[in-house]
């Protein structure tokens, strides 16, 4: 792993280097089946970044201004409707759910605009729990000693239907058995994320006399760029939390990571669209043995507590995960821009 994690360090590096004049952000794609690494690939790589980063920034020692320009949060949600007074009042009624909805793979997410604040909230068929939400930065255009995290981890688990949603499936007790299937999933609304932050890569940054690559991204901030505000998934809870994590103004390497990133079904498949629109992007699947894999997520299972011994972990996991693993495996799409790295 420590082999898979240098190389893509060097590569996204080198991407954003290639690509600092065109993208305010570049953008890593990292898939594989569950037990594969990912996760802990994306921590490793994202705390690495900034970690690199930082160090850079502390030799520095100094304020700096951020450069004027970026766009509104308007210009991120062009073609998002609305919600009409109807869905509003199911949304309040319902605790912020749309129990109507929740099945509803074809749902497009509509927005809700908070004029007290100027905030929007992006909702899909999950509802108010896998919401993302879109507001403009209230900090000074000044940057100072403190840290800043320029890469940001974008985890497909935040946006988990909550159980409640699983309740309201036409056969809950599948849907709550099979979670963590592709139906079980807000894909209406991670789908829309990943337009949203590929419509932010897209913006060009200012130009630079500056000659490192940290030079040239400290020098390239930009003082108007929406903070979006995504779910994580809180495995105490076993629910998603909302707002809890911001790829904000600051945020120039977003890291994707999940197990339907590159599915060729419903709303998953638009994700590389949208992705490889940017021209700023890496595509890593992680192919690992299935023998390894059940042995790691039965394991975290057991550790979890959802299961009592190691042999019901491997049970639930040739009853699910694998099945889910299958599933991404035979519906791969299929692109020379896709990176396979087999993995122990």
């Amino acid at each position: 792993m420590e082999e898979i994690l240098s190389q893509l360090v060097d590569k996204t590096k080198h991407l954003l280097e290639e690509r600092i004049e065109k993208n305010y952000r570049i953008c890593l794609v990292i898939v594989g089946p569950p037990g594969s690494g990912k996760s802990t690939i994306a921590e490793k790589l994202c705390l690495h970044l900034n970690k690199s980063f930082n160090e850079y920034l502390l030799k520095e020692r100094g304020t700096f201004s951020l450069r004027k320009g970026g766009l509104s949060c308007d210009d991120l949600v062009k073609g998002v409707d609305e919600i009409d007074p109807v869905l509003q009042g199911e949304l309040e009624i319902n605790g912020g759910l749309l129990p109507d909805k929740v099945e509803d793979t074809n749902f497009k997410p509509v927005k809700v605009t908070n004029k007290s604040n100027s905030s929007l909230l992006v909702v899909g068929r999950g509802g108010l729990p896998n919401s993302i939400e879109i507001t403009m930065p209230s900090s000074p255009d000044i940057l100072d000693n403190r840290e800043i995290d320029i890469a940001q981890i974008v985890p497909m688990d935040g946006f988990h239907l909550t159980r409640s949603c699983l309740d309201k499936f036409q056969c809950p007790e599948e849907a709550h058995s099979r979670r963590g299937s592709p139906p079980t999933f807000d894909s209406n609304n991670f789908s829309e994320l990943c337009r949203i932050l590929a419509d932010s890569s897209k913006i060009e940054p200012p130009s630079s006399m500056k000659s490192g690559i940290w030079e040239k991204v400290l020098d390239t901030f930009l003082s108007d760029v929406p903070t979006i505000s995504i779910p994580g998934f809180d495995h105490a809870v076993k629910d998603p939390t909302r707002n809890a994590l911001c790829v904000d103004r600051f945020t120039r390497i977003l890291i994707l990571e999940g197990l339907y990133l590159l599915y060729e079904k419903e709303n998953w498949q638009k994700i590389y669209a949208y992705m490889s629109g940017t021209d700023a992007v890496i595509f890593l699947y992680l192919d690992v043995d299935e023998h390894i894999i059940e042995e790691r997520v039965a394991n975290r299972h057991l550790a979890s507590g959802l299961v009592a011994s190691f042999e019901e972990g491997v049970a639930k996991f040739r009853a699910n995960d694998l099945l889910n693993a299958h599933a991404v495996r035979d519906n791969l799409i299929e692109s020379e821009n896709i990176i396979k790295v087999p993995t122990a």
